[in-house]
């Protein structure tokens, strides 16, 4: 019910919740959507604009994240059920990392 979901994540301080049914995600909540609600969770949801497959290059979901305004995205298997997610901070960590150890292997 929406007022556990919300309590739940004011206690996380999260700014949003995934919605899964069945395994796979129909959506996303944020405490707003949530706060004057009672109803089931999942009539409340705003959809993902797409979700990412588990091969996604990382440029295409960068590209995504700024073409959709989205910090973070699903990632789905072949039958569409929920792996976890990717955010910004995941892509900008991880090119970081690769400048960082191109350095390294430069000896700069």
């Amino acid at each position: 019910m929406a007022q556990t979901v919300l309590n739940a994540m004011e206690q996380r301080q999260s700014k949003f919740s995934i919605v899964l049914h069945q395994g796979k995600p129909i959506g996303y909540v944020t405490p707003k959507l949530l706060k004057y609600e009672q109803g089931p969770v999942k009539e409340l949801v705003e959809t993902f604009p797409l979700h990412l497959r588990e091969r996604t290059p990382t440029r295409d979901a960068l590209s995504f994240m700024l073409m959709y305004d989205f910090i973070t995205l699903c990632v789905v298997d072949a039958n569409h059920d929920f792996l976890g997610t990717v955010t910004y901070n995941d892509i900008q960590t991880k090119i970081k990392q690769s400048y960082a150890s191109e350095i390294d292997q430069e000896g700069v």
